[in-house]
């Protein structure tokens, strides 16, 4: 063969392997980037969708200027089967010079304005009023900050991801049962160390009756980010970069252009795991007309954006404070129901080195109680779930009447004096 000829094939060898190692280079920083810190979209694959769909909420501004210097802010949607409304909302804002991304949690039932619609509502209707764009805009006006991008993920393919992923470990806290048919879930998970395939990941991080309900499940998701993170980074998942790249495109779409993705994926490169942070939107719940809300902490909002401004300086720490200042807020009466003697005022010193309020210590009407009950006079069971687990009972019961103005009754049966 002609040597002009050879020396031409082999310089189109070398630069075919060049455009296969960049694209395997950056895919795999973009694939880092996104499962860390749920910003992955490959750079010649992604949906381009109208960002005011679905909803005909009417024209909305797109997204806000980005200004050199200022926190690069992207909202994350994680939407349901049918594309409508959000399931999930993380607030990703990143530190381009300090290579820094902080999760913000936005709790879907936080109750904000939203742009062209009367009155409060819940924030994760947005997206179905008005697409990806009235939600960046109810989540500006929100927090008072700009929102420069967007990026949808489907939960399809996020179970088909794990399942390419091989699944993920995880520390299962609690068993997680759970049924509803009107939103297509059965969860079945055992408590333990597990690895989690696509659909169990999935019920991981919806799932909601732990007591805690939209804030536990948030934590969960900060965890599994966390454990997928680490999966992402193995060494076993190199080989399976391109059908994970096939399966994002069913699964991501944004308006960024491929240049803004570029210098994400730059910014991958250089990010340690230790500048990723996650945070939560502080608040309290409540229920209003009927309706379960998440009422913002605007003080522990501006407090937890001014961190960010300063490093993390300010301690945010609004969950735990909302956490103990309902505890205290919460009165209980234990009641010893088996005849042991000392059981109630033991149980009582423990209550309160939790920060409850014991109203009364004393006996019940009877010695006859074979199981320990928890009797729930209040409007919400957060606490008296937590009650039940510390008492070890199952037996959570819904009350009548003042209870002699206390929030919750401990009836300490023989299974307890055992």
């Amino acid at each position: 063969m002609d040597p002009r000829l050879l020396r031409q094939k082999k310089r189109q060898q070398q630069l075919k392997r060049r455009r296969v190692l960049f694209f395997l280079g950056l895919s795999f920083l973009c694939l880092v980037l996104v499962f860390g810190t749920a910003l992955y979209v490959f750079l010649n694959s992604f949906q381009p969708a109208d960002a005011n769909e679905p909803g005909n909420g009417g024209e909305i501004a797109g997204p806000s200027e980005y200004k050199k210097g200022e926190r690069l802010n992207i909202l994350l949607l994680g939407v349901d089967m049918d594309k409508t409304r959000t399931d999930t909302m993380i607030l990703a804002s990143l530190d381009m010079e300090k290579q820094k991304v902080d999760l913000i949690s936005i709790p879907r039932d936080s109750r904000v304005e939203i742009p062209t619609r009367p009155g409060l509502d819940k924030i994760n209707h947005a997206h179905a009023y008005g697409g990806p764009n009235l939600a960046m805009k109810t989540v500006e006006n929100f927090l008072g900050i700009p929102v420069h991008h967007y990026i949808r993920i489907n939960y399809q393919g996020f179970v088909d991801l794990i399942d390419i992923l091989g699944g993920v470990e995880i520390d299962v806290e609690e068993n997680m049962k759970y049924y509803d048919p009107y939103q297509n879930l059965n969860i079945n998970i055992k408590a333990g160390h597990r690895t989690l395939d696509g659909k169990n990941a999935l019920d991981y991080v919806r799932y909601r009756d732990d007591g805690l309900g939209d804030i536990g499940r948030i934590r969960r998701q900060q965890k599994f980010i966390n454990a997928l993170l680490d999966k992402v980074l193995s060494p076993s998942t190199v080989v399976k970069i391109i059908p994970l790249l096939d399966k994002v495109k069913e699964l991501v779409n944004t308006e960024m252009s491929a240049t803004e993705i570029l210098k994400l994926a730059n910014m991958a490169r250089q990010i340690d795991r230790s500048n990723i942070k996650t945070h939560m939107i502080p608040g309290t719940d409540a229920t209003i007309d009927g309706v379960s809300y998440w009422i913002p902490d605007q003080s522990g909002i501006k407090n937890l954006l001014a961190s960010l401004e300063n490093d993390g300086e300010l301690e945010n720490n609004e969950e735990k404070v909302k956490e103990d200042k309902q505890k205290e807020l919460t009165r209980v009466r234990v009641l010893n129901g088996s005849g042991k003697s000392g059981i109630a005022a033991k149980v009582s010193k423990d209550l309160e080195a939790e920060g409850y309020e014991v109203v009364e210590v004393g006996n019940a009407d009877n010695f006859d109680y074979r199981y320990t009950q928890v009797i729930n006079y209040a409007s919400d069971k957060t606490e008296a779930k937590k009650i039940a687990k510390i008492v070890g009972s199952k037996e959570l019961i819904t009350g009548e009447g003042n209870n002699n103005g206390a929030d919750i009754t401990i009836i300490l049966g023989r299974d307890y004096a055992n």
